[in-house]
């Protein structure tokens, strides 16, 4: 049995919580994501940041792996819509930019990857590293935390969503000093198959990281 611990169970401050718009409308899956993610890891743990209606995670599951999807709004779960209405036990929301943790029977579970597609352009800068630090704590030895990340502002009907703004080659030296590293090589093995990124919006971009050290 999956659980998720946090005192944070929402992110009041956040726009799409606020007044939805990514939570209601997303629910992205690529097959093709799947397959090159099966090849690399077999029966794959993932843990999806930001999931949404939940496609990728149930994609995951119909496919044999294992996956927990976490969103920062509750818009889908008091609705019972998307994947949170058909797969509801793996389904849970959190501010991720405070500390939780994800038990499996109770026990503190890691994840062979984490992904957060749109994302991290939604957090504010000074709470990136809250937000990597709970990356870092639910991943396996030797895991992948891969990423897509809008380089464009985002307003719409008065609010603004996307509020650290960057191309990547800042975000490859913000990643590089949290004792992350780019992997140009995992990257070349799942391109063009992104669940979100750049073959749906040129303004984005993906990375594959792995923390230093890590083979």
């Amino acid at each position: 049995m999956i659980t998720v611990v946090t005192e944070h169970p929402v992110a009041e401050w956040s726009p799409d919580h606020i007044h939805p718009k990514g939570a209601a409308t997303d629910s992205t899956r690529d097959p093709g994501f799947n397959r090159k993610l099966f090849k690399l890891v077999a029966s794959p743990r993932l843990l999806d940041l930001g999931c949404a209606g939940g496609g990728l995670v149930a994609s995951i599951i119909e496919d044999g792996g294992t996956a927990v999807g976490i969103d920062g709004s509750d818009y889908n779960q008091v609705r019972g819509r998307e994947e949170w209405g058909r797969h509801a036990d793996t389904f849970f929301t959190a501010d991720i930019t405070e500390p939780f943790t994800v038990l499996a029977d109770g026990q503190p579970a890691t994840f062979d990857v984490v992904t957060a597609w749109e994302v991290l352009e939604h957090i504010p800068e000074h709470l990136l590293l809250a937000v990597m630090g709970n990356v870092r704590q639910h991943l396996a030895a030797g895991g992948m935390f891969i990423c897509s990340i809008s380089q464009q502002h985002d307003p719409w009907d008065g609010f603004e969503y996307h509020v650290t703004v960057y191309p990547e080659l800042w975000w490859r030296g913000w990643f590089a000093g949290a004792g992350w590293q780019v992997r140009d090589d995992l990257f070349d093995h799942f391109d063009p198959d992104w669940v979100r990124g750049p073959r749906r919006g040129m303004d984005s971009f993906s990375l594959v990281l792995t923390l230093e050290g890590a083979a």
